[in-house]
């Protein structure tokens, strides 16, 4: 039998030789170990002779079957190379040759360290960079807003590599998001509590532009984030008010919410977007001596719209006729003007108010291509209302709405 003291096997398979000693304190064994990740001695100590060399035998023959790392070796080592071994048995049969089970296992690993500790490939190091270089770009209120947008995909997937971040990842991180919402309606695809598909898509907006930048500074090489779908308000469609619905809304809004009676106005009267109505202002339209005025501000580019003479009479009884019509965000106006359909018991969707314009001046002129000039509409929406029925009489009672001297 080989002494304790000689090598039992390879350098390679033991990585090191098991000794007994003896000192002034009893008989030691000394035996390699691993720690770390990384070659160490270990060392137990016997008060006998016979005890220490029987271990440091035992010891040698198990690290000689099986290495330093191991002893008895794991049931996960040994299935991992039965399918190693399995997967290599297919590939002969086709004549194609199969890397080598440690290669497989480096490669694997090698991944692993770059995804789970990337270092500045993480996507938290990119979000800073990122956001150090738009801080110059941006106003305060508008890199807070971008900042705290990006903060919960930070905190979730941070210390992920970015090339490693996946569709998949993302939409997880946006089901996890807990907030009150702030609009109508949930979004089906994420659990609830949650964020309004409004919110759901600001947040989505905000790692896209994050990871369109990431793509032209080469950290990744497509941006994840195109695959994510928008988020779609779960909400009724829009539909035509009558002007019995157009009057309580508009009167339920000097009541319990007189900050969005000037949108809720123009949106009836006028038929602008959200976004086009909150920049004008009421005493401007009241002052204007022409039919129309221009709108600059418009996502179909600068237009006339029209002047009606219920636009006028509403607006002049504006809360705010010399500021613009809405100062705020246009999420907290969505949820205000939500509040307003809630008191009258109105489940219409938001976007009523303008389809209710819209509808009523088709049927006041059957020009279609003016209409879409001045409203900067598409021919298909025309297209599209004109199978909602309409009575007869119902659009000039619509336009003749006037507000009552007891409001």
């Amino acid at each position: 039998m080989t002494s304790p003291e000689q090598s039992h096997s390879s350098p390679d398979l033991i990585g090191g030789k098991v000794t007994c000693r003896h000192n002034a304190s009893g008989w030691w064994v000394y035996y390699p170990v691993e720690s770390d990740g990384k070659p160490a001695r270990g060392r137990k100590r016997f008060s006998d002779e016979d005890p220490a060399r029987q271990f440091a035998q035992q010891k040698a023959q198990e690290i000689a079957a099986h290495g330093v790392c191991f002893g008895t070796l794991p049931d996960e080592v040994r299935n991992a190379y039965r399918s190693y071994r399995e997967c290599a048995a297919k590939f002969a049969k086709k004549e194609i040759e199969m890397p080598p089970f440690e290669m497989l296992m480096r490669k694997a690993l090698d991944s692993l360290t770059a995804e789970m500790m990337p270092g500045d490939s993480a996507l938290a190091e990119g979000v800073e960079r990122y956001l150090a270089k738009r801080k110059p770009e941006l106003r305060d209120k508008g890199y807070q807003s971008l900042r705290i947008r990006l903060l919960p995909f930070t905190r979730s997937m941070g210390n992920l590599s970015m090339p490693s971040i996946t569709t998949q990842k993302i939409e997880e991180c946006l089901s996890g998001l807990t907030r009150q919402r702030v609009s109508q309606g949930d979004d089906p695809r994420f659990s609830k509590p949650g964020l309004s598909a409004h919110s759901l898509n600001d947040y989505r907006a905000a790692l896209a532009t994050f990871f369109n930048h990431a793509k032209k500074q080469g950290w990744v090489a497509a941006n994840p984030v195109k695959s994510v779908r928008r988020a779609v308000p779960a909400q009724p469609k829009p539909e035509v008010l009558s002007p019995e619905q157009a009057a309580a809304l508009l009167r339920a809004a000097l009541q319990v919410r007189p900050s969005v009676f000037p949108v809720i106005a123009l949106q009836l009267f006028a038929g602008l977007r959200l976004a086009e109505a909150i920049n004008v202002i009421p005493h401007d339209i009241c002052a204007a001596q022409g039919a129309t005025f221009e709108l600059a501000i418009s996502k179909a580019g600068p237009r006339m719209v029209p002047i009606c003479d219920a636009l006028r009479a509403w607006l002049s009884i504006s809360p705010r006729p010399a500021s613009s019509a809405w100062p705020g965000s246009i999420p907290i106006l969505r949820r205000q003007l939500g509040e307003v359909f809630a008191h009258v018991g109105c489940q219409a969707n938001l976007e009523s108010l303008r389809i209710t314009c819209l509808r009523y001046r088709m049927q006041m002129t059957g020009d279609l291509a003016r209409l879409a000039a001045e409203t900067g509409s598409s021919l298909a929406l025309f297209a599209s209302l004109a199978r909602t029925p309409v009575a007869s009489g119902t659009a000039e009672e619509f336009f003749q709405l006037q507000p009552q001297d007891d409001w």
